[in-house]
């Protein structure tokens, strides 16, 4: 499953991270789609989770030359 990457970063109790391999994954994810690790009693982000995510994504998509409006419209995998 794919999510724009402003949907993620606006909600954060819909997603968490996985243990394993810290990837983002949405809430219903039972298994993390990176590293298959049992992601199932996992708790949801917090809000410094996600804020933590966002900048390095934002930093690293800027430093590539994206506005802040095609960051927005990326898909990430979750």
């Amino acid at each position: 499953m794919e999510h724009c990457l402003s949907k993620i970063v606006t909600k954060p109790s819909d997603y968490k991270l996985c243990p394993a391999c810290s990837k983002v994954n949405w809430y219903e994810n039972e298994e993390c789609y990176n590293c298959n690790e049992n992601i199932k009693d996992v708790e949801f982000m917090t809000e410094e989770e996600m804020n933590k995510f966002a900048e390095e994504e934002y930093g690293f998509w800027k430093k590539e030359g994206y506005t802040e409006k095609e960051i927005d419209d990326l898909l990430v995998e979750v």
